[in-house]
């Protein structure tokens, strides 16, 4: 691993941004240029080049940063051990994590440290839009949970690029998973973690960021449930199973995660393999309206997408 410090700190920051970078050339220096036009001025940023084939350390390096700006480049570990990799080398009070695909709007940083002084929190997560090609599709609104038990059972509901986190309360916990069994769930982790040890959260609604949507998004690529799944067992051994109403819980939770999976399986293609999984959500939560929503208005939807992508399509052209 090398450090490149293209810009030094004159004054301890309140913020350390830490941005993950594996090949993201394409839309790296959009992300800086967001960062950029913060009004608030009080940080620093930790670019992790994460072994990175494509061009991407060339246009870090090529950046005129106007703030304290550190490169670090290193052999791929993945979401993990990127973010680790930042949260190692940062000074500042507060972390403030931005994927290398997404932006932020200038009043971003400005309106967490309001929060965070107002609200006395140890982890601020903000709205987000949600943008495809440009063009804003949604305003989504991140919360409520605030508690472990809500968080595991009910799902993740924070955004790595809207969150900003206490920094000792994240090295105390040991940072980000590094383990690639749940690649691309250990945020999801980290949030549990740090609400089973009474970490105070707040959800700040007002849309600061846009989250950048595209086939390479983690949650959609083929393995993410398996991933999520991975790191839910983790969390659930940890709890009495002999306990009835915990039982119960952890059963309608596996329902949730082979339900969704059968939904991106089916969006796929694989139509078998996602009946396979709709009949393990049945077994695990037969009652359950979110595991039906999954299976009966999501698998609907995508047949209607489907049809009217072939209907759409000019004639001779292949399905």
């Amino acid at each position: 691993m090398s450090k490149k410090r293209l810009r030094k700190n004159t004054v301890l920051p309140f913020f350390s941004i830490i941005i993950p970078c594996h090949n993201v050339a394409h839309s790296v220096m959009g992300t800086l240029n967001s960062v950029a036009a913060q009004n608030e001025r009080a940080f620093e940023v930790i670019a992790v080049n994460d072994g990175s084939s494509d061009t991407t350390l060339h246009v870090l390096e090529s950046f005129n940063a106007s703030f304290p700006f550190v490169i670090i480049d290193q052999k791929n570990k993945g979401l993990g051990g990127a973010r680790n990799a930042g949260v190692t080398v940062a000074h500042g009070e507060f972390l403030a994590f931005l994927d290398a695909d997404d932006l932020w709007e200038p009043e971003k940083l400005e309106r967490v440290r309001e929060t965070l002084h107002e609200t006395g929190a140890d982890l601020v997560c903000h709205d987000e839009y949600f943008v495809r090609a440009g063009t804003t599709v949604r305003n989504h609104r991140y919360g409520p949970r605030t508690k472990y038990l809500d968080l595991l059972f009910h799902g993740n509901c924070l955004s790595p690029s809207a969150v900003t986190v206490r920094r000792d309360a994240v090295v105390s916990l040991g940072g980000f998973s590094e383990d690639r069994r749940g690649h691309g769930v250990e945020d999801y982790d980290l949030w549990m973690r740090l609400a089973r040890v009474g970490r105070k959260f707040y959800y700040l609604h007002e849309s600061l960021g846009s989250y950048v949507l595209h086939d390479a998004n983690m949650s959609a690529g083929p393995d993410f449930q398996e991933c999520e799944r991975f790191i839910l067992e983790q969390h659930f051994s940890h709890l009495d199973a002999t306990n009835p109403a915990l039982a119960r819980k952890i059963s309608k939770r596996r329902a949730l995660n082979d339900a969704c999976a059968g939904w991106s399986r089916f969006q796929r293609g694989q139509w078998v393999a996602a009946f396979g999984d709709y009949q393990r959500a049945l077994r695990g939560d037969f009652f359950g309206t979110t595991v039906w929503k999954y299976m009966a208005i999501g698998t609907f939807r995508e047949i209607i997408r489907q049809t009217s992508t072939k209907l759409g399509k000019p004639k001779g052209t292949p399905a």
